[in-house]
């Protein structure tokens, strides 16, 4: 087996960015925000009310939660929406926090104007909890960080996963229809019959299925020669219940110093099912000597039917001496 380093390497980061998520997920997150301050207020006169709240955004309990205030002001508990909460000269003490739960105390400062910077630490028995100055820096709770990282990986995966399930109807519904697409993404041409098809012909549904099974036939027949006059005659022969129309063109790289180019075209030749019609071109091709190129005949054939369908046919035939 051959060793592929970019699959290593895909391997490796890939591994990295889950253990990242993971570890963004499962992270504990303890976070302070001051939401409202009450610069008036009349409970004391010389005193301010403080809005304290402590968020536990992980998904364990946090464990003996200490919010440590200045020591410079005083403080008062004036309430809570916790019964269990404390406070203990500057520090508010809280024995747990659930997950996605938060505590919420209102305090009463006095001997200075409160601010965000007062909030010295904030610790708990296994964490380290962060200030935060704005309700929106708040992080997700861990069930919500769940739903943001299944929705960043799991919606692209079931877009690709429908994507191939469409691709996949579509290839049971369309046989071939695949390889249809890849030939014409590289725009090769097919070989049939001793004539070249165009990429965009193939698996076109009528005349190109009954070509390919040998319904219509193209013949190049065998060129007779008069100095350097050459003719080439072509004949196509329908064994099917269509009737079929071809046009036929004849070139060679000296014909139109000779002949005018309509002479080089035969329009509009009908053939009845069951029957067969030749038609024949002089080109011009050297007597002696002359190029590979100069002694070829470049030969085009055009058939279409009453519906609207066509297929469109090259053939080269070199002329020998």
């Amino acid at each position: 087996m051959q060793f592929n380093p970019l699959t290593l390497i895909t391997t490796l980061i890939g591994g990295l960015v889950l253990a990242g998520l993971l570890g963004w997920i499962r992270r504990p997150r303890l976070v302070v925000l001051v939401p409202r301050l009450f610069l008036h207020s009349e409970v004391a006169v010389r005193g301010q009310l403080v809005e304290v709240s402590v968020f536990n955004r992980g998904f364990k309990t946090e464990e003996a939660v200490e919010v440590t205030l200045n020591h410079s002001l005083r403080y008062e508990l004036l309430g809570s929406n916790n019964q269990d909460v404390k406070l203990s000269t500057n520090k508010i003490c809280a024995p747990r926090i659930g997950p996605s739960d938060e505590i919420t105390v209102l305090l009463l400062v006095e001997s200075g104007t409160f601010k965000q910077e007062d909030i010295v630490l904030c610790l708990s028995k296994d964490t380290k909890g962060v200030v935060v100055a704005k309700p929106e820096l708040v992080p997700p709770t861990g069930q919500q960080r769940i739903g943001l990282v299944g929705a960043v990986v799991l919606v692209p995966a079931l877009l690709y996963a429908a994507s191939l399930g469409i691709d996949y109807a579509f290839e049971l519904l369309n046989p071939g229809a695949k390889a249809a697409i890849a030939r014409a993404e590289k725009k090769e041409e097919q070989e049939l019959h001793g004539w070249k098809v165009p990429w965009f012909e193939i698996d076109k549904p009528g005349l190109y299925s009954d070509f390919k099974a040998g319904s219509i036939t193209a013949v190049v027949g065998s060129p007779t020669k008069k100095g350097d006059v050459v003719t080439v005659p072509v004949s196509v022969s329908n064994a099917t219940q269509r009737v079929l129309r071809y046009n036929l063109e004849v070139n060679s790289a000296g014909s139109s110093k000779r002949f005018k180019s309509f002479e080089s075209y035969v329009p509009d030749v009908i053939v009845t099912p069951g029957g067969k019609e030749q038609r024949s071109v002089n080109i011009v091709i050297p007597q002696s000597g002359g190029s590979a190129a100069e002694r070829t005949a470049f030969i085009s054939l055009q058939l279409t039917d009453l519906s609207g369908n066509s297929l469109n046919l090259q053939s080269q035939l070199l002329v020998q001496q």
